[in-house]
Formats: structure tokens, sequence, C-alpha cells
């Protein structure tokens, strides 16, 4: 999905900047990693990120 959307699909492109499961592919061949490597780096790095005392504002 454009991942920022939470529409369901992972290659959906609301715009030209969208977050899509290209964009992880092209990430992960750029580190010489695979897309689950660079899926699972994301995912530790947003849970920690996300986990901080911090408000988080939902409307952005």
């Amino acid at each position: 999905m454009c991942y920022e959307c939470g529409c369901g699909n992972e290659n959906s492109v609301m715009s030209p900047d969208s977050i899509t499961g290209k964009t992880f592919e092209q990430a992960a061949k750029g580190s010489g990693i695979t897309k689950r490597q660079a899926m699972e780096n994301t995912f530790t790095l947003l849970k920690k990120v996300l986990g901080k005392s911090e408000t988080l504002d939902k409307g952005r």
C-alpha cells in the first residue's frame, strides 16, 4: 500500500512520493539486504521512535 495512507494495498500509489513495496525493494537493493530485512529494520526503528513519550499528532 502506499504505507502512509493505510489503504491496505502494498502497491497503490497515492502520490509520486508514496511509500510502497517497491520503495522497500529499492532501499534493500541499495543496502545489499532483502526487502524483508529492510521492512523489519524499518519496523524496529518505527517502534523505537513511536514508543517515545512524546505526543503524536494524529492529524498529520
